[in-house]
């Protein structure tokens, strides 16, 4: 091969790395699983201990649980929401929970009602290659410019539970809930947010904050 091509391969690659989403995954797997289950569960169909057992150790779910749940009981107490939600066999009960604003049966009665709503939101949103543009866009606004890096190998996770979101190590999980109706006051701006964790790690600050340093003490 000539030199002169030997010395295009370096700035090649370094190209091929900055290209915008590279190596960046975004799992949908456990919202599917969520809309198969409670499929079935509309269907009257009871949740069997090997299904929600399943459905847990998606990799999304499971780290998601981990950090946003307070442990087995309240993981359970989840698991009976969802139930009662769903299957018609408990309308009545059901009422009476959303009578009480119990937090669990009005957070998934969302999730049912307005079922078409996430999945377009996750269809026409998340898919989309610029919703990831809006995550890196939106933390840079409140980062110093040292931080305006690419997380390599970043991934990214959307989950049908809960409303929180979480980063970690494994990636960025987000539940369905909490990004939508972020959205709804700017686009990506939850993304942003859980991103700017993945971008500052490592970074030591400092008390007064450095000049440029203010947003970083800001979102944390």
């Amino acid at each position: 091969m000539p030199k002169f091509y030997l010395r295009l391969l370096p700035l090649l690659a370094l190209l091929l790395l900055a290209r915008p989403g590279l190596a960046q995954t975004i799992d949908t797997d456990a919202v599917a699983a969520y809309w198969k289950l409670t499929a079935a569960l509309r269907r009257n169909e009871p949740l069997t201990d090997a299904a929600w057992q399943g459905f847990l150790a998606l990799p999304a779910n499971k780290v998601y649980v981990r950090e946003c749940f307070n442990g087995a009981e309240d993981v359970q107490r989840y698991r009976r929401a969802l139930e009662v939600v769903y299957m018609p066999r408990y309308d009545s009960l059901l009422q009476v929970k959303l009578k009480a604003k119990l937090w669990y049966y009005v957070l998934l009665s969302d999730y049912k009602q307005h079922e078409q709503e996430y999945q377009a939101f996750l269809a026409e949103t998340v898919a989309k290659p610029a919703y990831l543009e809006k995550m890196y866009t939106g933390a840079y606004e409140y980062l110093p410019a040292r931080n305006h890096t690419r997380v390599a190998n970043l991934k990214l996770g959307y989950v049908a539970l809960g409303n929180d979101a979480t980063s970690q190590d494994e990636g960025i999980y987000y539940s369905l809930y909490a990004a939508r109706h972020a959205a709804l006051i700017r686009p990506g701006i939850l993304e942003a947010h859980e991103m700017h964790h993945q971008l500052i790690s490592g970074d030591k600050l400092v008390s007064p904050a450095l000049p440029g340093d203010e947003g970083l003490l800001w979102l944390l």
